[in-house]
Order: C-alpha cells, then sequence, then structure tokens
C-alpha cells in the first residue's frame, strides 16, 4: 500500500506486533494475520517498543516517547516525560519499566543523544549528548532489564543499568564511514550481542567487551 515501515516490535510471544511508519501506527495481536491503524494517519514514526510481557507499548509520537494507556475506543497516546525530540530507536525490558531511547538531529529538535528511564518514563537520564549529526542511531534493552547498549557513528556502548558504568566495546578492526552501525540486539541478559552495519555483522560473548566480525 505504498507503507514505509520503519521499526517494528512484537511481545515474546510474537502475537501482539506494532509497527511505524511513514504513514501512521498499525497493530496486530494475531501474529501478523490482521492489522488495524492505531492511530496516528499521517503520522512519521520511526521507534516503537514492545514489552516483552506485552503490558507495556511505547513509540515516538508527537516528538516524545509516548505510551498507550486504555483499550479499545477508549485507548490513546500518552507522552512520557522524554524530551521533545526526533526518536529514532526505543527500546523496553520484559516488563516495560525501563525506557531506552536514542534521537538525531533535525531542525528544531535536541542534537543527537540517548535517554534512559527506570520508571516507565516518569524520569530520564540523559546517558550521550552531543552537537554532532547522526551520532546515535539504535538502542536495546536486554530484556531482564540489566544492560544497555547503543549503536551509532561512535562505535557500540554498553551501559550496565545496575551500576551506572558505561563500556565502550572494541571491536576487531577500527569503525570506519563504511562501517556505519545501525543495528544492536541482545540474548535475554545481555551477555550475547549482535551489532551490524551497512555491510558487517559483528558478535560478542561477554557482554560488548569484545566483538569479533561474522560477515
Amino acid at each position: 500500500q505504498g507503507i514505509a515501515y520503519y521499526n517494528i516490535d512484537s511481545d515474546a510471544t510474537g502475537w501482539l506486533i506494532y509497527a511505524a511508519g511513514s504513514m501512521g501506527i498499525h497493530m496486530s495481536s494475531t501474529g501478523g494475520d490482521t492489522w488495524y491503524s492505531d492511530e496516528g494517519d499521517g503520522y512519521y514514526g520511526m521507534a516503537v517498543a514492545v514489552s516483552g510481557d506485552a503490558s507495556s507499548v511505547y513509540i515516538g509520537f508527537d516528538n516524545f516517547i509516548s505510551y498507550k494507556s486504555g483499550s479499545g475506543d477508549s485507548s490513546k497516546w500518552v507522552a512520557t516525560n522524554s524530551e521533545e525530540a526526533n526518536w529514532n530507536s526505543i527500546s523496553t525490558d520484559f516488563t516495560g519499566k525501563i525506557i531506552a531511547g536514542s534521537f538525531y538531529t533535525m531542525p528544531g529538535y535536541l542534537n543527537d543523544g540517548v535517554y534512559l528511564s527506570e520508571d516507565r518514563g516518569a524520569t530520564y537520564l540523559e546517558l550521550r549528548f552531543t552537537t554532532t549529526s547522526n551520532t546515535f542511531n539504535a538502542v536495546k534493552v536486554s530484556s531482564d532489564g540489566s544492560m544497555l547498549y547503543y549503536v551509532g557513528s561512535t562505535g557500540v556502548h554498553a551501559y550496565k543499568i545496575s551500576t551506572k558504568v558505561t563500556v565502550q566495546g572494541v571491536l576487531d578492526k577500527p569503525i570506519t564511514t563504511g562501517n556505519w552501525l545501525g543495528y544492536v540486539d541482545c540474548s535475554k541478559n545481555g551477555k550475547y550481542v549482535v551489532i551490524g552495519s551497512y555491510d558487517h555483522v559483528w558478535v560478542s560473548s561477554d557482554y560488548g567487551a569484545t566483538f569479533k566480525q561474522t560477515k
């Protein structure tokens, strides 16, 4: 139908799916068999996150990280206390309590940054902020809520949520322009990490301390 989808996420079962794209927000509660528009017709969305237990859905809506409140005809999107920015990636843990998001520069908005909330969006901690364009491209919170990974032109960064420590990952060769990082995923406890660029894939089995190129 001419719709470009930029981000799709589901609960742990794969039954509840949300997609954000060029023509709004669409969802399926049947594992993708049927879909319907969930507000935002004409909305240009890039970021969505669904908690593993299906209790929470977050999107970058009206330039805020917002959550779904209510159900059926009475449901609506409610903004959290995030910054107003062009969010390009959002991630949450299994319960939906921990939220991470990254954004990039657009006229009239904040510059690039990564923010973390541990209270369902009531408050946010600024982890990184830069005036350099297109620095942070993707975030991932481990399902158990212990780790946050974020990637971009500066490489891959691991943030230990419990100890509030950030560590930059080490790749088997330096990040270059051709290896711009735009994808990150991890295992339930964050021990195993996969990151990707336009033309390469790296994996880590030690919480992002070291990476090995596989493609």
